[in-house]
């Protein structure tokens, strides 16, 4: 996620895609451990703060450590089936289609 307040300093970087193996793996992270923050993820994204919280999830306010920016990480509730995963990856086919300067690109 690029902070619009940043200034142009920061530019946007290309959005990396999420495979289902990367899915998977934030859903056992939230499985195992109710509180992800200060955990490393895939050895880039330190995750900072709870965010947001939903019937879906959590989102987490991280940062990419390789790209030095913010960004935003879902991991999906543990409760739920593993079919949210895929319920998850068309949330992601469908808001990476999206682009709006109002609106943070995926």
């Amino acid at each position: 996620m690029t902070d619009p307040s940043a200034g142009p300093e920061h530019e946007a970087h290309p959005p990396r895609s999420l495979t289902p193996s990367d899915l998977d793996r934030m859903t056992s992270l939230a499985r195992s451990d109710p509180s992800p923050v200060g955990l490393v993820v895939e050895g880039r994204y330190e995750i900072l703060k709870s965010i947001a919280r939903g019937g879906m999830g959590e989102v987490f306010l991280a940062q990419d450590l390789r790209l030095s920016r913010p960004v935003a990480m879902k991991v999906l509730a543990p409760e739920l089936p593993p079919s949210a995963a895929d319920r998850l990856r068309l949330e992601i086919r469908t808001m990476s289609e999206i682009e709006h300067p109002g609106i943070v690109a995926i």
